[in-house]
Parts: C-alpha cells; sequence; structure tokens
C-alpha cells in the first residue's frame, strides 16, 4: 500500500510538470485529465495537499471546449466531493454553476457525470443541498426524468431524492415544478430498476413532507401510485411502501378528513387487499407490517375500513 502511494504522488508531481507547460495539445490534455480521474477515484487515496495540483488542473478542464475532458473532469469532481477532506477545498459555487450547468445543457455523456456531483453533494450536508437548490439545480431535472436513457433516469432520481431530504422548501419545489409528477409515470413503468429509484423519490416526498404538502400530495393521486407499488413482487419496494403507508397515516396532526380519503383511496385501488395478501409474505418485516396495518385501520369482522381508530377517539 505504501509504495502504490509513493507511486500515485511520483505520477502526480510528474502530471505536474506537464501541466506547468501551458497550452497543452487536446490528445495529451484528455489523457492527464483520465489519469487524474482515475488517482481520485482509487482506493489508495494521497493526502489533500498531494492532490491540490490535480485539483487545480480538474478545475481548469471543467471550462474546456471538448466533451472528453468535461466528461473526465466531472468524475473527478465526483471522485473529490466523496471525500470529505477534499470537499472544502472543491465546494465552490462557481464550480457548482459550471455543473448544473452541463446537466442543464449537454449530451448524455456529460449530463450523468454532472448528475452524479449533485447526488453526491446533496447525500451528506444540507446546506451543499440547499446551495444547489438556491443555484437553480431542480430547473430541467424534469426533461431528464423523460429521457429514454435508464443511467441517466436512475441518476436523476438519486438526486431528486437526497435533495427532497433537504426539507420542505425543495417539496414545494418539486411538487409546483410536476417532477413528482413526473416521477409518478416512472412508477408505470415496466422495469423494475427505474420503479425502484422513482420509489425513493416518491418515499422522501412524502416521508419529509409537512401536513400541507402530504395533502396535495394525496389529491394529484399518490395513494394510486403506492397501491400500485404494493402489488409488485419485490420485497424492497413492498416494504418500503408499507414504512409510507403506516407513517402518514400515524401522524398525529392528520385530520380525520383527509384520513379517510387516504383509506378510501387505498381501498378503491387494491391497495388494501394487497396489504392483505402480504400478512403472509415470506419476508418476517413486511409481515409485521401488513399485519399491522390491518390490526390498525381496517375492521376485518366487518370487511370495512376502519375510520374511527384511537387516534380520533
Amino acid at each position: 500500500m505504501h509504495r502504490l502511494r509513493v507511486l500515485e504522488q511520483d505520477i502526480i508531481q510528474k502530471m505536474q510538470v506537464i501541466i506547468s507547460i501551458g497550452k497543452l495539445p487536446i490528445g495529451i490534455k484528455r489523457a492527464l485529465i483520465f489519469l487524474a480521474c482515475n488517482i481520485l477515484d482509487s482506493e489508495v487515496y494521497p493526502d489533500v495537499l498531494v492532490l491540490q495540483p490535480l485539483i487545480d488542473f480538474a478545475t481548469e478542464c471543467l471550462w474546456a471546449e471538448d466533451s472528453f475532458i468535461i466528461s473526465d473532469s466531472l468524475w473527478a469532481f465526483a471522485s473529490l466531493f466523496s471525500n470529505s477532506k477534499a470537499l472544502p477545498i472543491v465546494c465552490k459555487t462557481p464550480i457548482f454553476k459550471q455543473i448544473i450547468f452541463y446537466m442543464k445543457n449537454y449530451n448524455n455523456s456529460i449530463r450523468r457525470p454532472a448528475l452524479r456531483c449533485v447526488g453526491i453533494l446533496s447525500s451528506g450536508d444540507d446546506s451543499l443541498g440547499v446551495a444547489l437548490i438556491q443555484l437553480g439545480v431542480f430547473e430541467g431535472l424534469e426533461n431528464i426524468l423523460g429521457s429514454q436513457s435508464e443511467k441517466l433516469i436512475r441518476e436523476a432520481c438519486w438526486a431528486i431524492s437526497n435533495l427532497l431530504a433537504c426539507g420542505p422548501t425543495a417539496i414545494d419545489i418539486c411538487i409546483n415544478k410536476g417532477i413528482l409528477s413526473h416521477t409518478r409515470l416512472l412508477l408505470k413503468t415496466s422495469n423494475k430498476v427505474i420503479v425502484k429509484e422513482a420509489m425513493w423519490v416518491l418515499y422522501n416526498g412524502l416521508m419529509l413532507s409537512n401536513m400541507r404538502q402530504l395533502e396535495t400530495l394525496v389529491n394529484i393521486g399518490v395513494i394510486e401510485d403506492l397501491s400500485t407499488l404494493l402489488k409488485i413482487e419485490e420485497s424492497t419496494i413492498q416494504g418500503n411502501t408499507l414504512k409510507m403507508l403506516l407513517s402518514i397515516l400515524n401522524r398525529e396532526n392528520i385530520r380525520k378528513e383527509m384520513y379517510e380519503e387516504i383509506l378510501n383511496q387505498l381501498q378503491e385501488h387494491g391497495g388494501v387487499e394487497a396489504i392483505e395478501s402480504l400478512q403472509m409474505h415470506k419476508n418476517e418485516e413486511i409481515n409485521k407490517m401488513a399485519v399491522q396495518f390491518i390490526k390498525d385501520h381496517y375492521r376485518k369482522e366487518s370487511n370495512s375500513l376502519l375510520f374511527d381508530p384511537p387516534l380520533f377517539t
């Protein structure tokens, strides 16, 4: 390990000499940023001070005209954003603005690493997610969700779900810009990988919503979506859907009218029937949540929904 670290430091020093020459041919610049990207992504991570020349070079390449150089510089920053020691050095507004610009305006080979940067930044410190939101990161995300590229959609859903964790403002923006409505369309696709990623967007949107936002989401039809998710034979999807339902129905400040509306919609779209069948699920956690739902919210002896649970009595 020590030998590898010394080797990488030696490579970085030699790269620094080449970079210092000044204006480089495109081919050499491509090779250097590709090498820098791989060093930054390696497990044998040199000290941040040693990386400074690579950070400066990657920053310069972020404003290049060559798409290969831009793409590799974005992947380099994705690695840097994952490193807590490097984060304070690279978290700068001009860099954020350029990443968001590429996310909105360029081809998929550039958009994908730009989205990865957004997802990584918003998965840690909420203040970084808030900074991205203030710079307009949500603009253009709806178009990305309509892409034909599975990889791009997955990156976009991951970034959005992370951004939603930044608080009520993020949820309001996603509702108002139609991003959550577009996510609902993804839940209806036959691609389970995409459905699972879209489910996480809905999960954070519902679980972290305030009461006003929850009622808005119910009114645009998310209970139908949850009913559909319950019928998909995939434990992660079914388990998290049950968590969403139990969480929103057990809120202390839920209005009785809203509680009844949720249960009525669940019944109408086959959600209650699906939950009944999940009481026999082989996954113990899913089994317990389904049993708990029926116990708390359903009168089995009269085959009717329980509109007067302990919450309202």
